[in-house]
C-alpha cells in the first residue's frame, strides 16, 4: 500500500491538514481526501463522536470509493466498528488504551472484544515508548508475535485462516524524540525496521508505522527533511513496511512536513529504463487492458494530483512532455486507483473511460488491443442498440416492452434453476445475462456499477439468512412440480401396446444454436462462485 494519507475527521466533516494545490483543489473535500488514497490509501481518524456511531451518508458514499481504514475504536465500540466494517471500510483501527489490565493473553482479550468480525481486517494500534530502550523493543516484539500469524500466506491480500493471526496488522505510533533519544532517533528506527522483518518478510503481518522522525515536523529545513521522507517511504515499502503520515497532493507540502503522495509512490518504483520511465498498464475497471505508457514522477504527481489519467508521453517535445489523455479527444479518464506490482517495477493505473466514443486507442476504438469480448462487449453492443437498433432487433423490442423484459428474465431465472449439466446450465446463465443486462441498459446502470455492489457486499459483516421469500410474497416463484405420470395398468390378457412416442418437439424452441455456441467460451467471475458462460456471445448474437 506504501502510503496512507492520515485524514481527521471532526462532526461528520473532514479536517484536512492544508489544501491540495493546483487541480487538486474542488468543492468536495471528500473528493480531494478520495485522490490522497489513489496511491495507497486513507486512514480516516474519527472524532469520539463518531466511534460511537454509524457512518453518515456522505461517509458511506466516502467509504464505497476509497480504501479506507477508520478507527481507532476501543473494544467496547464494537457496536460502532461493525458498521463502519459492513458499510465498506476495508480495515478498522482497534485499541487497547483505556481498558482495564488484562485477564487473558492479548489474542484471547482482542477475539473476546471483536467476536464475529473478521480478524484480518483489524489493525491494533500500539504506542511504542523511547525506541533506545532495549526493553521497550523486546516488548514490543513479544506482543507481536502474539498477534502476528503463526505462519506466512506469501500473499498479504489472502485470508486462510492459519495464514492470520488474532489480527491482521498493526500500527505501531512512535512517541516523539526529545533529548538525546533524537540524536539517535534515525538509528532507533532502522533497527526497529529491521526487527519487524521477520513478520513482514513473511507475510505474518502487515505493518503500519506513525511517528516516523521528520514527518509533520517544518520549519527549518523541512523541505530537505520532507524529501529525506519521500525517499524512507521506499525504503519502508521495500521492507513489507507502510507508513501513515498526513500527505498532499501535487508538491508544495515542504514547509510543512506534508508528504506528496506521487513522489512517495515514485521512490517505491524501480526500472531499468536509461530515461528513467515507468512501465505503466492501463486497465478498465473490471481488468480489462485499455493500453501500456509510462510515467515519471512529474506526470504521477500531476495524475493524483487531478485525478485522471495523465501520463509521460515520449514524442511529444524533446525530451517528452506530460499526456493529460482527453484534453484534446475529449476522452479523458477519471483516475480510481494507482497501484505498484508485486516486483515493484510496474504501476497499474485503474481508470473509468470517457468520450463519444469512450476510446483509449487515437484509432478510436476502447483497448489498444482491439475489440472487446464477453459482457464488456455485451454492454457496449446493447448501448449502441438503446440508440440506434437494426430493423428487426430482438434487442430494441425488449426495450420497448417492459413486460415482455420482465417475463423473459423471470423464465430464464427459473431455466437456470432447472438446469442440472454443466453445459446446459452455462447456456441458461448466458440467457438470463443477456436479459439481465438488456435490463441494466435501460436503466442507465453499468456493469461496473453492478460489480461495485459485489465488491461493497463482500465487505458486508452483517449476514442475513438469505431464505427464500414467504409464500405469497409478490417475488417467490412457485411453480407446481407437474404430476408423475402413471402408466395405464394392462390387463394380462390384452395384446401388448406399442411404446409411447417421444413428445413433439414445441413450436418454439430456444433460439440458440451449440455450433454457435462453442465459438465464443467464457468465464464470469461473480462473488465467491465462477459459472461458465461458454454460450454467451453465441446466443446473444442472434438476439442483438
Amino acid at each position: 500500500m506504501v502510503l496512507y494519507a492520515h485524514i481527521r475527521e471532526s462532526a461528520g466533516a473532514l479536517d484536512l491538514d492544508a489544501a491540495a494545490p493546483g487541480e487538486a483543489v474542488c468543492d468536495s473535500p471528500w473528493e480531494v481526501a478520495r485522490r490522497l488514497g489513489l496511491g495507497g490509501g486513507v486512514c480516516l481518524w474519527l472524532s469520539e463522536a463518531s466511534r460511537g456511531a454509524s457512518p453518515n451518508a456522505e461517509q458511506k458514499a466516502f467509504l464505497r470509493k476509497t480504501r479506507c481504514t477508520v478507527g481507532p475504536f476501543a473494544l467496547e465500540q464494537v457496536d460502532a466498528m461493525r458498521e463502519w466494517l459492513h458499510e465498506g471500510a476495508s480495515r478498522a483501527i482497534i485499541t487497547l488504551d483505556g481498558t482495564a489490565p488484562l485477564d487473558v493473553a492479548l489474542p484471547a482479550a482482542i477475539a473476546r472484544g471483536t467476536t464475529g468480525l473478521p480478524a484480518e481486517r483489524l489493525i491494533l494500534l500500539l504506542s511504542v515508548g523511547p525506541l533506545g530502550d532495549p526493553a521497550t523493543l523486546a516488548t514490543l516484539l513479544q506482543d507481536l508475535e502474539q498477534v502476528a500469524a503463526r505462519k506466512g500466506s506469501g500473499c498479504l491480500e489472502c485470508a486462510a485462516p492459519d495464514t492470520v493471526g488474532a489480527v491482521g496488522g498493526v500500527l505501531l505510533a512512535l512517541t516523539m524524540p526529545s533529548g538525546a533519544e533524537a540524536r539517535t532517533r534515525e538509528t532507533d528506527e532502522d533497527n526497529l525496521v529491521q526487527a519487524l522483518t521477520p513478520f513482514t518478510s513473511n507475510d505474518r503481518l502487515r505493518v503500519w508505522v506513525s511517528g516516523i522522525h521528520g514527518a509533520k515536523a517544518g520549519g527549518a529545513g523541512a523541505a530537505a527533511k520532507t524529501a529525506q521522507l519521500h525517499a524512507k517511504v521506499g525504503e519502508l515499502d521495500a521492507l513489507g513496511v507502510d507508513l501513515l503520515a498526513p500527505a498532499c497532493l501535487g508538491g508544495g507540502g515542504e514547509s510543512s512536513g506534508l508528504l506528496d503522495v506521487g513522489a512517495c509512490l515514485s521512490s517505491c518504483v524501480h526500472t531499468d529504463r536509461p530515461d528513467g520511465l515507468m512501465t505503466t498498464v492501463v486497465t478498465q475497471e473490471d481488468g480489462v487492458a485499455l493500453g501500456l505508457v509510462y510515467s515519471n514522477p512529474t506526470s504521477l504527481a500531476a495524475a493524483l494530483e487531478a485525478g485522471r489519467g495523465v501520463y509521460w508521453s515520449r514524442s511529444k517535445g524533446e525530451g517528452g512532455a506530460l499526456w493529460r489523455k482527453g484534453d484534446t479527444s475529449g476522452a479523458y479518464q477519471t483516475l480510481l486507483r494507482v497501484e505498484l506490482d508485486c516486483d515493484r517495477d510496474a504501476i497499474r493505473f485503474t481508470v473509468r473511460q470517457h468520450g463519444s466514443p469512450a476510446s483509449f486507442c487515437h484509432k478510436q476504438s476502447l483497448s489498444c488491443w482491439g475489440a472487446a469480448s464477453g459482457l464488456g462487449d455485451l454492454e457496449a453492443t446493447l448501448a449502441r442498440r438503446l440508440i440506434s437498433a437494426p430493423e428487426g432487433s430482438y434487442t430494441a423490442r425488449l426495450f420497448g416492452d417492459t413486460d415482455l423484459l420482465r417475463k423473459k428474465l423471470v423464465e430464464e431465472a427459473q431455466e437456470l434453476a432447472e438446469a442440472t449439466e454443466p453445459d446446459h446450465a452455462a447456456a441458461e446463465a448466458a440467457d438470463l445475462f443477456y436479459f439481465a443486462m438488456v435490463k441494466l441498459v435501460s436503466a442507465g446502470a453499468t456493469l461496473a456499477q453492478m460489480e461495485g455492489h459485489l465488491d461493497a457486499r463482500a465487505l458486508k459483516v452483517n449476514r442475513r439468512p438469505g431464505n427464500a421469500k414467504p409464500v405469497g410474497h409478490r417475488h417467490r416463484i412457485d411453480t407446481p412440480a407437474a404430476p408423475p405420470t402413471v402408466p395405464p395398468t394392462v390387463p394380462p390378457t390384452a395384446p401388448p401396446t406399442a411404446p409411447p412416442t417421444a413428445p413433439p418437439t414445441p413450436a418454439e424452441a430456444p433460439p440458440s444454436s451449440t455450433a454457435a455456441a462453442l465459438r465464443s467460451p467464457g468465464v464470469l467471475l461473480c462473488g465467491a462462485g465462477l459459472i461458465g458462460l461458454g454460450f454467451l456471445l453465441g446466443r446473444v448474437g442472434r438476439r442483438a
